[in-house]
């Protein structure tokens, strides 16, 4: 059981972990869950995108940049609106 709120952070990170790597295979299985495309990191995307070939395209290439280099700027913000409510000083 969790004791502090850093094992629900350790909780949370384990939790995206998994889904993103199940991301697949629930879109697969239950089509609404789509969305999680847009809420999770794109870590598998790049093994979807050159899974069954041997060639890379640039164009899908930059769209995974693209998607990651977004969701950390929204996680970095969130961070820093977190910290600056709890009134956090350097």
């Amino acid at each position: 059981m969790p004791r502090g709120r850093e094992d629900y952070g350790i909780l949370g990170a384990l939790t995206v972990s998994v889904l993103e790597i199940c991301k697949e295979g629930l879109i697969a299985s239950f089509a609404p869950l789509v969305v999680l495309n847009f809420v999770l990191p794109p870590f598998l995307d790049g093994f979807k995108l050159v899974g069954s070939t041997d060639s890379f395209e640039l164009k899908g290439i930059g769209l995974i940049f693209l998607h990651m280099a977004v969701y950390a700027a929204v996680v970095v913000c969130l961070k820093v609106c977190a910290l600056e409510k709890r009134r956090f000083r350097y």
